[in-house]
């Protein structure tokens, strides 16, 4: 696997086991839909949006 796919992986697998404020100190704020495509795939997901987020509509992340 080359260092980029396993970087990803890392981020990937670091999602599922982190908050998403967690995520985005560690990662940064450009890498959030990392998380937020994790928890968008899991189903039953549990997690508080930011109020930024709030408004959102699920249609607007696809």
């Amino acid at each position: 696997m080359s260092k980029m796919g396993q970087f990803l992986f890392t981020m990937e697998e670091d999602a599922s086991e982190m908050s998403r404020e967690a995520f985005i100190l560690k990662y940064g704020k450009v890498n959030a839909d990392v998380w937020d495509n994790v928890y968008l795939d899991t189903p039953y997901a549990e997690y508080d949006l930011d109020e930024e987020w709030a408004d959102l509509e699920e249609s607007d992340y696809f």
